[in-house]
């Protein structure tokens, strides 16, 4: 279905921005093999880090965001691989809000979006690099676009893996793989491979985003969504979404 150009800090989520959002991460995005779009990008520090600094090393780029739970599911996954390959460097961009609501709105300014980040920061207890994009997310649209895409970029600055939903299990196979020296042949994909052990499904809309982001997501999901939602094990999601 297509839909138009959706403004980069929408208001309101909806699936109906997938097909169209997910088409330009894999067809206008840049492609295995070719250079990582080059950036110059502050972390919630203020302190600046530019790509090309980091060349002759492999560097793992994960974009997110406060109120995307497929980002905050694979937190404790990433994690894990960057204190298991010291001698990758692992970044985390904070790029617009997934779904926005009364609890955390998209952003108006670029220190809000600071504040957003730093925010993911404290509690997620990130011991990766958190940079921010620009307010108009100038960075994830050099990459194409998605809300929790990843790139893994080789030693010469070429990348070598992207997906545009993160998977750790493709990431611990490329680095293996990097570590002696071979080219990870991990095809591009638009899949999403939940992590188990987190907050139950739609929790992390209601608490981070609120009621209105767990409504938005639920209002436009499809059925089969809908069902999990309103017999998730969590009492306030089902109350908040009026199952009981």
């Amino acid at each position: 279905m297509s839909t138009p150009a959706i403004d980069f800090n929408y208001e309101r989520f909806s699936f109906d921005l997938e097909d169209e959002e997910l088409a330009r991460w894999l067809h206008a995005g840049p492609k295995r093999g070719e250079p990582a779009p080059d950036f110059n990008l502050p972390d919630i520090d203020g302190r600046m880090v530019r790509l090309s600094d980091l060349r002759g090393r492999p560097v793992v780029i994960e974009f997110g965001a406060y109120t995307c739970p497929i980002f905050s599911d694979r937190v404790p996954a990433m994690e894990k691989l960057a204190s298991e390959h010291p001698e990758v460097t692992f970044l985390v961009i904070y790029t617009r809000e997934a779904h926005p609501g009364e609890v955390t709105g998209p952003h108006r300014s670029q220190a809000d979006k600071n504040a957003a980040a730093r925010r993911m920061a404290k509690e997620e207890n990130l011991s990766r690099r958190v940079l921010v994009d620009d307010f108009d997310g100038s960075v994830l649209r050099a990459y194409g676009g998605a809300w929790n895409p990843m790139y893994v970029v080789g030693h010469d600055g070429t990348l070598v893996v992207r997906r545009a939903w993160n998977n750790p299990k493709d990431v611990e196979a490329a680095l293996t793989a990097m570590r002696v020296r071979e080219t990870p042949g991990i095809a591009d994909s638009i899949d999403i491979v939940r992590e188990p052990g987190r907050a139950p499904i739609g929790l992390r809309l209601l608490q981070r985003g609120g009621r209105q982001a767990l409504l938005d997501f639920f209002n436009s999901a499809p059925q089969p969504m809908q069902h999990r939602l309103l017999t998730s094990p969590s009492a306030e999601v089902r109350l908040a979404l009026g199952a009981e």
